[in-house]
């Protein structure tokens, strides 16, 4: 009795799968990256498509497939820096303006007032520019092709 499927069909003496012999040109010959660049192209890939193939499958199982694991990924990866960043920029900038003020103000001899909710804003400020500057960049990556992206440097 035959099997038979898009994929493969088998005899009492022979299993293909996509027009190769199963026992003879794919196993111990052709390893799972490739296998499966077979299954989705119907052709046994070049030696730099199997890098490549093989490459990426690495590195979405390692990561995780879906879009939106890429996008948390990206995310959680490039947005504590940003916002480390941003808050330290800002602390330092609050620091500059405060001295900068004061010193100001010693010179024209004139008194000059700082409110807390002055500081907050311009704090608040930094930190939102640098989580825009962090989450935007990540979200732009994890829509890109991989493919496209990895074929350009």
């Amino acid at each position: 009795m035959a099997i038979r499927s898009d994929l493969g069909w088998s005899t009492a003496d022979r299993i293909t799968v996509l027009g190769k012999d199963l026992p003879g040109e794919i196993l111990g010959k052709v390893n799972l990256g490739d296998m499966a660049f077979l299954e989705l192209t119907g052709r046994v890939p070049e030696t730099r498509e199997s890098k490549l193939f093989n490459a990426m499958v690495v590195t979405l199982v390692e990561h995780g497939v879906t879009p939106s694991a890429l996008v948390a990924r990206l995310t959680y990866l490039g947005a504590p820096e940003a916002m480390q960043a941003a808050v330290a920029g800002g602390l330092l900038g609050l620091g500059l303006g405060v001295g900068f003020t004061q010193a100001m103000s010693a010179m024209i001899q004139q008194p000059v007032v700082l409110t807390p909710q002055i500081m907050l804003i311009g704090l608040s400020f930094a930190v939102a520019v640098g989580i825009f500057f962090g989450f935007y960049p990540a979200i732009r990556a994890a829509r890109l092709n991989p493919i496209e992206a990895l074929r350009y440097e």
